[in-house]
């Protein structure tokens, strides 16, 4: 069975991505911070998943996990850098503890997990890095400055790694969403346009195992509700 790490895998589209393969002949590694909601993945799919409870903005717990991870499974043909956290605040009204939180977790973490798994993966000449970017790293939204910045740094990153890796058979894909129906949007953050317009995650989960099936290196995928425009 083919070994995929996803991180943020507790919640949101990062369990349904860990459902998704978990359900299809994959190992999946499943990272995140809340070993309750880990467990609960464990316990569905008792053959498929293994729980790794780490914070991937922290760099020792990154370099822990995947050390174990190899330790128990020997590779990683998959990594999909799912983790991230949300601020939509104008920016001359953000704390600088949100401005590192956000780095620290979606372009760090990101970075941080791709630093572990790639050079292993160059070795056996072969591999996916799948990355969960947004449309706000393709342009600039309003009140989204520092998470837009993350993820403009994801798809940078995403495409001069995805360029040193290809000739190793090491794919590197960014993909980048807009609005996911997941409990992101809530009272307190509101979905702009109609929920039911939402792109739901099974059908994103549905992207990656298709981006996966294929021989064809996708390196940038660009997809949005039909009431955005991005």
């Amino acid at each position: 069975m083919p070994i995929m790490v996803i991180t943020g895998a507790s919640s949101g589209l990062g369990r349904v991505l860990t459902e998704y393969f978990a359900s299809r002949s994959y190992t999946v590694c499943a990272v995140a911070r809340r070993a309750d909601k880990l467990q609960e993945l464990v316990d569905a799919y008792p053959d498929a998943v293994k729980a790794y409870a780490a914070d991937v903005a922290q760099v020792e717990q990154v370099q822990d996990v995947f050390a174990h991870i190899y330790e128990e499974h020997g590779s990683v043909d998959v990594l999909i850098n799912n983790a991230s956290v949300f601020s939509s605040c104008a920016f001359h009204e953000e704390s600088l503890s949100t401005i590192d939180r956000l780095i620290d977790t979606n372009l760090k973490g990101t970075m941080y997990s791709t630093h572990a798994v790639l050079k292993a993966m160059v070795k056996q000449q072969h591999g996916h890095v799948i990355n969960i970017a947004s449309v706000s790293g393709t342009h600039g939204i309003l009140g989204q400055g520092v998470y837009g910045a993350s993820k403009h740094g994801v798809v940078g990153f995403s495409d001069v790694i995805g360029q040193e890796v290809k000739e190793h058979g090491v794919h590197v894909c960014a993909i980048c969403p807009g609005g996911i129906d997941t409990p992101l949007w809530n009272e307190s953050n509101p979905y702009p346009g109609k929920r039911e317009d939402l792109i739901k995650p099974e059908e994103l989960a549905e992207l990656v195992g298709f981006v996966l099936d294929k021989p064809t290196l996708y390196k940038k995928m660009i997809m949005f509700p039909m009431c955005e425009w991005h």
